[in-house]
């Protein structure tokens, strides 16, 4: 797909027929057929939202490594939820816990590849390539995932409402 351009077909046909069919005279009938692209219209290619949400993960970025509370919080839709590398779901309360006690810490979150953001009306879908070097849960962690996130616009801008990681083994 591209600029916006699902992978669906509106289709038209026409036939002509000059005369009615008779056994002394054969009778040819041609079609024509036109296909041009639909738009998707559940999903909306707009630069300006994807640039608003490309923005959104760079300040989400800046916080998680700075260990910014406030921009967290407003981050973080009040429903947020993550899930880890483990597999284990977390909320937004749980997540602002560990990262006020200390027991997330992250040293450097580095993109691996551009980001891929698809906006859909009012909410959008981002997917990368990060490798990460910190703590989680107070554990240890540093290596390569594939991160995915769910951001919606609201009132108060864009919000991630869920993420997850994915560890990738090493090549």
């Amino acid at each position: 797909m591209r600029h916006g351009l699902e992978v669906g077909y509106e289709t038209t046909k026409e036939f002509n027929y000059e005369a009615p069919y008779s056994a002394s005279r054969h009778q040819y009938g041609f079609g024509v057929v036109c296909i041009r692209p639909v738009r998707d219209p559940a999903r909306v290619r707009n630069s300006k939202s994807e640039q608003e949400v490309r923005q959104t993960i760079e300040k989400y970025r800046t916080a998680l490594l700075q260990r910014d509370i406030p921009t967290l919080e407003k981050i973080w839709a009040d429903d947020y939820v993550f899930v880890n590398a483990s597999g284990k779901v977390l909320t937004k309360a749980q997540r602002l816990a560990n990262v006020k006690s200390g027991a997330t810490t992250l040293d450097s979150i580095n993109e691996e590849e551009n980001i891929t953001v698809r906006v859909y009306q009012n909410s959008a879908v981002a997917t990368s390539r990060v490798t990460i070097k910190g703590k989680y849960g107070g554990q240890p962690t540093k290596g390569q995932y594939r991160s995915m996130h769910v951001w919606v616009r609201g009132p108060v801008g864009w919000q991630l409402v869920s993420n997850q990681l994915t560890a990738l083994t090493p090549k």
